[in-house]
């Protein structure tokens, strides 16, 4: 049955292979980053800090609320202490507990309430502003099965 093996078997046989290798190589490409994706990465954090700043400068200097739409949109919460009480937030996305915790802890990137978030705090006398930026929700289980968005 597998007696006669002849050149068109063996070109079939290279197609195979070599359309293979295309199609696995182009799946691949798309799990690695490439110094593009780290620029593109690198500007959208320099704009969320950009932002931050801007917010944190405009808390400092009045009492002006703070954008929730534009925070939402940008993934930012501000939260607000005077001594070691929260005296404003910006939005509820993460849980009072972990509000109270922030106070005290000095990493600048933390999983916190189902989200990833770099940390990034201002002091001024008697007062504390500490920004989140959100980098990624993550979701540890949708109907039995691993889910990140």
């Amino acid at each position: 049955m597998f007696s006669k093996i002849t050149a068109r078997h063996y070109i079939l046989l290279l197609a195979i292979t070599t359309l293979f290798a295309v199609v696995s190589g182009s799946i691949l490409k798309k799990f690695i980053f490439t110094a593009r994706d780290q620029n593109r990465i690198q500007r959208v954090l320099e704009r969320k800090y950009d932002i931050l700043d801007e917010v944190v400068n405009k808390l400092k200097t009045s009492t002006v609320q703070f954008d929730t739409k534009k925070g939402d949109k940008n993934g930012i919460v501000v939260l607000l202490y005077h001594r070691d009480s929260l005296i404003y937030w910006s939005n509820n996305n993460i849980s009072i507990l972990a509000m109270e915790s922030l106070a005290d802890d000095t990493s600048r990137f933390s999983f916190i309430s189902n989200a990833w978030y770099i940390i990034k705090r201002y002091t001024w006398p008697d007062t504390t502003a500490i920004g989140l930026l959100k980098i990624k929700n993550e979701y540890p289980y949708h109907f039995g099965r691993r889910y990140t968005a």
